[in-house]
């Protein structure tokens, strides 16, 4: 049967799929977040790094 009438008979499976695809953006910005986080982490290191070695040096 065509789409549109598809649709109309189960638009929960239309809804259904623009909350999958609202997840996916979801997932992809929490990745995005998580980067930003490992990069924040890495820096943090860094500065842990430095004030080692201005202590001992």
């Amino acid at each position: 049967m065509p789409w549109h009438v598809w649709e109309q008979e189960k638009p929960n499976v239309g809804a259904g799929l623009d909350n999958v695809g609202a997840g996916l953006d979801n997932v992809g910005a929490g990745l995005d977040n998580v980067g930003a986080g490992l990069d924040n982490v890495g820096a943090g290191l860094d500065n842990v790094g430095a004030g080692l070695g201005t202590k001992f040096s």
